[in-house]
């Protein structure tokens, strides 16, 4: 269950509003008052050892740190749009840049270069290869084909099983 902003500072109020001074002038809080309100005003359904679990938390981060907030999020910290910017102004600088150089020009990491311009700048590394194109030495095997094909085409199996397209 989360808890709001509101819910964490009735707990902390609470927590120090019921308190009692001791015989030898120390202040002693009692957690079970401070639950039994918080209860009472949130009517949620919660294991009371859970709850006073939580309660002491809460308290022990407010007397520590003097917030109630988790402080540091964790996981991935998010890239700056000046990093994305920085990187797309030298991807446009130089296409053929590898991710490598890239990483060491900009120090981000290679990774987070890789993430960025594939996910942000939408470039996806690539090589042109032309698998079908006529190479010199084709020539004359095309033209053995036609002559041979010339000679054939009186014979229906030929015509039969030959497939003829537009491409290369």
């Amino acid at each position: 269950m989360g808890y709001s902003l509101e819910q964490y500072t009735f707990i902390i109020m609470s927590y120090y509003r019921n308190r009692v001074l001791d015989e030898d002038g120390d202040w002693v809080y009692y957690v079970d008052a401070c639950k039994d309100e918080y209860l009472m005003k949130y009517a949620v359904v919660i294991e009371e050892e859970s709850l006073t679990t939580h309660i002491r938390r809460i308290v022990a981060r407010f007397s520590d740190t003097g917030s109630v907030s988790k402080g540091k999020p964790t996981g991935r910290s998010q890239v700056s749009e000046d990093v994305v910017e920085d990187l797309r102004t030298r991807m446009e600088e130089s296409l053929k840049k590898s991710l490598s150089k890239l990483s060491l020009q900009s120090g981000v990491p290679y990774s987070t270069c890789q993430k960025i311009v594939k996910e942000k700048l939408h470039m996806h590394p690539y090589t042109i290869s032309l698998v079908q194109e006529l190479q010199p030495a084709d020539f004359p095997r095309r033209v053995q084909y036609c002559r041979w094909f010339q000679a054939n085409m009186d014979d229906k199996r030929i015509l039969d099983l030959s497939l003829f397209s537009d491409e290369t």
